[in-house]
């Protein structure tokens, strides 16, 4: 029943696509003019943001900091100076970069050695000045005195400025934009104008980092990528298709379901306003390799029929016949692989399974409203000179299945024993990921961030929000002195650069309060006592440099900014929960949140991604294929030769050391679906002459040359669609690059010499032909 059901839907498709040319072809245009309109609503967002879904908890206890605090995000200026800048020369440089920073869009303060705070007091009286006043910069005696407070000072040296006085840090704050979107590309701009304006001239050297700077970097990288590969994909696309069709509608028809298919894709991401990031700029190139598959199947068919002497009509209904069954299965088989990653919490990785799905169902419909249209309407045939597809010659073919049928039983023993051993080498990696690391080292970030480890052992980190418990609660001295005791032991942690908090304000204050002694460097013993001296200290701060940044309005949370040099993902976890024992320990109520930590807690998301996903495809693609053979054995068989080259990818990665990111994370999904498709087209016709009677080596024979090559083509255009992703500047890119081309390449080789060889040994188990492969 069902397969009568299939094959009255199969011949209603082929129907019209041969009956209707004209309605086809316009269906097909109309489909693409639709969504070219909606192509123009695309938005970019490279923002740490982005990877998670807006109802995430760490999503929700960021808004929450940022509702308290504001924005964690920095734009960071990174200046070196071998004559050092406690100088009156570069003092005053310092003061000019300070200024021309607050002028910068979307900045809301900016943070120098210049403008940072210094408590003194003189009797009663407390006074907080500017620690380089420009009015003093002039001052010799002045500026000797202020070099000796520098040294001896609890906070700044290491911050702002190094003890040797050659490398100094400036913070550009960037503003808190609640409903908006924060200009980064104005702000790096503003920051790389003033470094080869002011600091260029004068000899400084600069590095630009934090938010602003990764954001922008990973946007023009993107596109950078994005203008190199896709444009070198085309051409070995169409060197390809001119090696398999030598004409021009063999060349032509493909491109124009690539084309077709990428205006709806874009047109898709306006329609659905989903935001592109670093992750969906390589959905063109996927999407470039998986919507030529069809068109070859489809074509080289038709051209080989033709040039057997059938006519145009009898070429293409044959075509059509064979081909709509197994590319409809291989678009839902990859479709399926790509919408198992809509299940990630990583909000791009679902977004890009939900786009790529549909797309490739997109690619087999306008596959089936172009190619037949066309090749009607344009007579293509009619000229015997247009030759099609190439075949492997049957007497290769023929020794090449006696040499599978003779040695079948020890080729499948090695590739168990291959396959064990690189499954015990996948399990020795780990998942792991460093955003700095994204770049090649040649990357004016990367140069950045590696001077500034070295220099201040890093100038960035996550937030910790300490809660009181009560209104006013951080003036109790008991839960400050609590805090500091926590502070303490952060500080003995050897990856910890420094601690900006509240606490040390209030030392300072109480220090000069007792005339500068150091022991009165300390939490005030009264509740009143710190109540006054925060009150004290805010009284003298300028306009854009009040305490709202460190303490919330209600004085019952503070806020601990942590500057550390840990930046891969796994050791940021450990140090993390590390903290937050620390804070149990002590009674604190404490939350850890921040870019740096909303990034590297996507670590677990990318190892739910991998399991999750694998196994709903996993799943599914198993569900098809049982229903499709009609039998349970082969449904399972055919998935050995298309889930084994994950695991031998797996493996590669900890051969060439690579740790999984989410670029390696998808990548098991997404090579499941597309390489299950040569499986199919392979059983598909195997059944197919196994029906008809053909004896099991001819069928394998007549298989391995009539679909070997639309096989091989195929397989090679995906491998170097995503293999060209090895050559792009992101780390994740080229990762995934790198492994899902391997996988394919891996998966043809299992498709034409493990899956004859079980079919052989399967076979030769049971003593006689498998009749269980039935399409339906």
């Amino acid at each position: 029943m069902l397969k009568e059901h299939v094959e009255r839907f199969k011949d209603l498709i082929i129907r019209y696509c041969m009956g209707y040319p004209k309605s086809a072809l316009t269906l097909g245009l109309l489909i693409t003019f639709i969504f070219v309109s909606y192509s123009t609503n695309i938005v970019l967002d490279f923002s740490a943001r982005t990877w998670f879904r807006a109802n995430d908890p760490n999503i929700t206890q960021l808004d929450s900091f940022e509702k308290k605090f504001g924005n964690d995000e920095s734009a960071v200026l990174v200046m070196h100076s071998d004559e050092g800048f406690f100088n009156k020369e570069k003092l005053k440089t310092l003061h000019k970069v300070t200024e021309a920073i607050w002028l910068i869009p979307d900045i809301a303060r900016v943070d120098s050695l210049n403008n940072q705070n210094l408590t003194t007091s003189e009797e009663d009286d407390i006074s907080t000045e500017e620690f380089i006043p420009f009015e003093e910069i002039d001052d010799e005696g002045f500026l000797e005195k202020r070099k000796k407070a520098f040294q001896v000072h609890k906070v700044l040296p290491g911050v702002f400025l190094t003890r040797d006085y050659k490398s100094a840090v400036i913070y550009g704050r960037v503003v808190q934009k609640p409903e908006g979107e924060v200009d980064f590309d104005a702000i790096f701009d503003g920051f790389q104008k003033i470094g080869d304006e002011v600091l260029a001239p004068q000899d400084i050297k600069f590095h630009i980092l934090g938010a602003p700077s990764l954001n922008v970097t990973f946007k023009r990288t993107s596109f950078e990528d994005l203008r190199t590969i896709n444009p070198i994909l085309v051409v070995l696309v169409i060197v390809y298709l001119i090696f398999c069709f030598k004409n021009f509608w063999g060349v032509f028809l493909p491109l124009t379901i690539i084309g077709t298919t990428l205006i709806f894709m874009m047109g898709l991401i306006g329609f659905l306003q989903i935001k592109m990031n670093s992750l969906t700029f390589i959905l063109p190139g996927i999407i470039i390799a998986i919507a030529i598959a069809d068109s070859v199947h489809l074509l080289s068919t038709y051209f080989d029929k033709y040039a057997e002497g059938a006519d145009l009509k009898t070429s293409l209904r044959a075509a059509l016949d064979k081909n709509i069954s197994p590319i409809f299965l291989t678009s839902i088989s990859t479709a399926i692989g790509f919408f198992s990653l809509t299940t990630s919490d990583v909000r791009p990785v679902a977004e890009m399974g939900l786009l790529a799905g549909i797309a490739t169902i997109m690619a087999f419909v306008l596959s089936l409203l172009y190619i037949p249209s066309t090749l009607i309407l344009f007579n293509v045939g009619s000229s015997k000179a247009q030759r099609g597809g190439r075949t492997i010659k049957k007497l290769t073919a023929r020794r090449y299945v006696n040499f599978l049928e003779r040695w079948h039983k020890s080729i499948l023993v090695a590739f168990i024993l291959i396959t064990g051993s690189f499954t015990w080498l996948a399990l020795q990696n780990e998942v792991n990921s460093n955003p700095y690391e994204y770049f090649n080292d040649s990357n004016p970030i990367s140069i950045g961030n590696q001077f500034t480890l070295k220099t201040f052992k890093g100038v960035g980190g996550p937030e910790l929000v300490i809660d009181s418990g009560k209104e006013n609660g951080i003036t109790d001295p008991t839960f400050l002195k609590t805090v500091d005791n926590f502070q303490n032991w952060l500080n003995q942690r050897e990856y910890i650069n420094r601690i900006i908090s509240i606490t040390d304000i209030i030392k300072e204050v109480n220090q000069s309060l007792h005339g500068g002694i150091e022991e009165m460097y300390r939490i005030p013993d009264s509740k009143e006592m710190i109540a006054q001296e925060i009150f004290l200290y805010t009284m003298g701060l300028p306009q854009g440099m009040d305490l709202n940044n460190r303490i919330d309005l209600k004085q019952r949370e503070l806020r601990l900014s942590i500057l550390w040099s840990v930046q891969n993902s796994k050791e940021s976890l450990i140090r993390i929960e590390e903290i937050e024992d620390k804070a149990r320990e002590l009674g604190l109520k404490m939350a850890s949140t921040g870019k740096p930590v909303l990034f590297q807690r996507m670590n677990g998301y990318v190892v739910e991604t991998f399991t999750t996903s694998m196994g709903m495809a996993l799943v599914l693609i198993t569900i098809i294929l049982i229903v499709v053979y009609r039998s349970f054995k082969m449904g399972l068989l055919s998935l050995i030769p298309n889930f084994i080259p994950i695991v031998l990818g797996a493996g590669l990665l900890t051969i060439i050391n690579t740790p999984v990111d989410v670029g390696c994370a998808i990548v098991a999904s997404v090579t499941l679906g597309i390489a299950v498709d040569d499986t199919i087209h392979f059983l598909s016709h195997y059944n197919k002459l196994i029906k008809q009677g053909m004896p099991r080596i001819e069928a394998l024979t007549e298989v391995i040359s009539g679909t070997g090559v639309a096989l091989i083509v195929t397989t090679m255009i995906l491998v170097s669609g995503f293999g060209l992703f090895m050559f792009a500047s992101l780390t994740p890119n080229k990762n995934f690059g790198i492994l899902s081309s391997f996988v394919l390449f891996m998966a043809l080789f299992c498709d034409l010499v493990i899956l004859p060889c079980i079919v052989l040994a399967v076979e030769s188990l049971s003593g006689k032909k498998i009749h269980g492969l039935k399409l339906p």
